[in-house]
């Protein structure tokens, strides 16, 4: 999930390829300049709720997730967007 920022112009991107290969090395260190916000190792598939202004995307695996920042501190699930 993305930050939203001037250099995303102010949206919130999700992407998840999760369901492929999982590459090796530790991408934590890079998520801030790439305005990467939550990052999981895990095979995972997003489950996405809509309510009014409000979105939760909660990742769901067989696996236990752990769903990082980039200084490594867990990121609480489900994460939450609002519209303003």
């Amino acid at each position: 999930m993305s930050e939203a920022n001037q250099e995303t112009s102010g949206i919130e991107f999700i992407v998840s390829g999760a369901g492929g290969e999982l590459r090796t090395g530790d991408v934590r260190k890079k998520m801030k300049h790439a305005n990467i916000r939550a990052w999981a190792e895990e095979n995972h598939f997003l489950v996405v709720e809509i309510e009014g202004k409000t979105m939760r995307v909660t990742p769901l695996s067989f696996e236990t997730m752990h769903v990082v920042s980039g200084d490594g501190s867990p990121v609480s699930l489900p994460i939450t967007v609002t519209q303003p």
